[in-house]
């Protein structure tokens, strides 16, 4: 019975590596493909509030839930109408890829850190639904008014009834909640896209 055998000479093989060389030149193909998965497991994150290293997010605060407006977020830490993570993306620049959020509160969130007071008296935090939904400013021209010796803000209503709309603080601490990095599952997923590619440029 004859034995079953492949060969390939050391010229194929230098021409299949200058064919891998010339490919690896331009990566735009495989970058994309890299920076398309990374932003679906950064999104993913958002719904397992998990950060990369598999550490579990802080739950939101019993304030935050209760003036969240939309109703994807329910329970679940930095959703509420879902933006952060809609704002995830991803760009190729030379033989990088980058991908992530350009949201002004984004680095706020991976990082963890304090809130202060800085062109204002007060931050002024949500107590209500409507003090998310308008806003101080257009809530401001409506008679917001300080409860005495609170740090609270509040509408005046009807019967001398008050609605507090806003708390008073000098500063906020945001817990940090990784949404970006590299896991390893991540790790596999970049490793079977590059194996994939030089595949198809080694056959």
């Amino acid at each position: 019975m004859a034995a079953a055998a492949e060969k390939i000479s050391l010229l194929e093989l230098a021409k299949r590596f200058e064919q891998l060389e010339r490919a690896l030149e331009d990566p735009q193909d495989m970058l994309e493909e890299v920076g398309l998965a990374m932003v679906y497991s950064t999104q993913k994150r958002f719904d397992e509030g998990i950060s990369p290293d598999g550490v579990p997010w802080e739950p939101p605060s019993e304030l935050t839930k209760s003036t969240r407006l939309g109703k994807k977020g329910g329970e679940n830490a930095l959703q509420d109408r879902g933006e952060l993570a809609a704002s995830i993306s991803h760009f190729v620049e030379g033989d990088n890829v980058h991908w992530g959020s350009g949201l002004v509160y984004a680095r706020i969130h991976q990082e963890g850190g304090t809130i202060r007071a800085k062109d204002a008296p007060a931050l002024t935090i949500p107590l209500h639904p409507a003090a998310r939904r308008v806003g101080y400013r257009r809530l401001k021209e409506h008679g917001l008014f300080r409860l005495p010796g609170q740090p609270v803000l509040a509408l005046p209503g009807k019967d001398g009834a008050v609605t507090p709309m806003f708390a008073l603080k000098q500063s906020v601490k945001i817990p940090q909640r990784r949404y970006l990095g590299v896991s390893r599952g991540d790790e596999g997923t970049i490793k079977e896209i590059v194996f994939e590619f030089i595949s198809g440029e080694l056959s």
